[in-house]
C-alpha cells in the first residue's frame, strides 16, 4: 500500500509537468523521495532483487525535477524583487531575469523530454508491476518489524554523518543533509506514520517539517548568491569584450545579491531553535519510541 500510494502521487504529477506547473515539480520531488523510502523500507520483504534498477531511474527523474524547480524559484524570486523597485533599478535586473528564464525553459524541456522517452515508460511500467503484485516473502509482517530497527539505525548513522559535515555557508552540505532528513521522514511515513507509530510520530514529523522549511529557505538563499555570482562573472566578461563597457550596469544586481545575503543572515539566526529537536542524537531516542510502538503493533 505504501508503494502504491507513493507511485500514484508520483504519476499524478505528470499532467501538471507537461503544462509547466511549478507545483507539479515540487510534488514529484516529494513523491519520489517517498517512493524510494518505501522501496528501502520493504526491501527485505521483497523476494530476490525485485526493486533492482528502479531506484536509479527514480533518482535520475528527481534530479531533473529538482533542477527545474530551482530555476522556477529563481525566476519567481527576481520577479517579485523587481516588482517593488523603482523603474530604473527594476530595468537593471531585467537581463538577470531573462537569463534565469532561459535556464528555466531549458531545465523544464529536459524534464518533459525525459518523461516522454522510452526509459521513463519502462521505469513506470516496472514500478506499476512492483506496486500491483509485489513479490513478497512469507511472514512479511514479522520481517518488516525485524527490519525496521536496522533500517532506522542505518538512516540515523547516515544522518549523523551528514549533520557533522554541515557547513551553514555551504549549500551542497545542506542539500545532502536535507536529503537524509527527507529519507528518514519518508521511511517513518512508509511504516504508517502516526496511524501506526503513535502520537510521537506525529510530533517528530511536525518538528522535522518545520526545520526542513527553514533549511530549504536557507539553502535557497545560498543558491541565489552562487547563481548571482555566476551571472556577474559572465556579465563582467561580456563587458570586457565591449568597446564601450557599462561600468555601473551591475549595481542593481549587486543590490539584489546583498538583499539575499541579508535574508540568509536572518534565517541563520533562528536555525538553532528549530534544529534542536531533530538533531541526530535526539532523533535516535525519539525513533526508539517509534520502534517500540511498531513492535507492539
Amino acid at each position: 500500500r505504501a508503494l502504491a500510494t507513493a507511485l500514484h502521487d508520483w504519476q499524478a504529477c505528470h499532467p501538471g509537468i507537461s503544462k509547466g506547473e511549478p507545483a507539479a515539480r515540487a510534488a514529484m520531488l516529494a513523491a519520489g523521495i517517498r517512493l524510494r523510502a518505501s522501496l528501502d523500507a520493504f526491501d527485505k520483504v521483497l523476494k530476490g532483487k525485485a526493486a533492482a534498477g528502479v531506484e536509479a531511474g527514480v533518482r535520475h527523474l528527481e534530479k531533473l525535477a529538482e533542477a527545474a524547480a530551482w530555476q522556477e524559484t529563481a525566476v519567481a524570486d527576481v520577479q517579485a524583487y523587481r516588482a517593488h523597485l523603482p523603474a530604473e533599478a527594476a530595468l537593471g535586473l531585467k537581463p538577470l531575469e531573462e537569463s534565469w528564464e532561459l535556464a528555466r525553459q531549458q531545465r523544464e524541456t529536459e524534464l518533459r523530454q525525459w518523461l516522454e522517452c522510452p526509459d521513463a515508460a519502462d521505469l513506470f511500467a516496472s514500478l506499476v508491476r512492483l506496486a500491483e503484485a509485489p513479490p513478497v516473502r512469507n511472514s512479511r509482517d514479522a520481517i518488516v518489524r525485524a527490519a525496521a530497527g536496522p533500517l532506522f539505525e542505518e538512516l540515523l548513522d547516515e544522518l549523523a554523518s551528514r549533520e557533522a559535515a554541515v557547513t551553514v555557508e555551504h549549500p551542497k552540505s545542506l542539500r545532502r543533509y536535507r536529503q537524509a532528513l527527507a529519507q528518514l521522514v519518508a521511511t517513518v511515513q512508509a511504516f504508517g506514520g502516526a496511524a501506526t507509530l503513535g502520537d510521537e510520530a506525529a510530533r517528530l514529523l511536525a518538528d522535522v517539517a518545520r526545520f526542513q522549511t527553514r533549511l530549504d529557505r536557507l539553502r535557497l538563499s545560498l543558491k541565489f548568491d552562487a547563481a548571482i555570482a555566476d551571472y556577474l562573472d559572465a556579465w563582467a566578461e561580456h563587458q570586457a569584450r565591449r568597446q564601450t563597457p557599462q561600468l555601473f550596469g551591475a549595481q542593481p544586481v549587486l543590490a539584489y545579491r546583498q538583499a539575499r545575503k541579508a535574508q540568509w543572515a536572518r534565517l541563520r539566526h533562528g536555525l538553532p531553535q528549530d534544529w534542536r529537536p531533530v538533531r541526530a542524537n535526539r532523533l535516535r531516542r525519539r525513533l526508539a519510541t517509534l520502534l517500540r510502538a511498531l513492535a507492539a503493533g
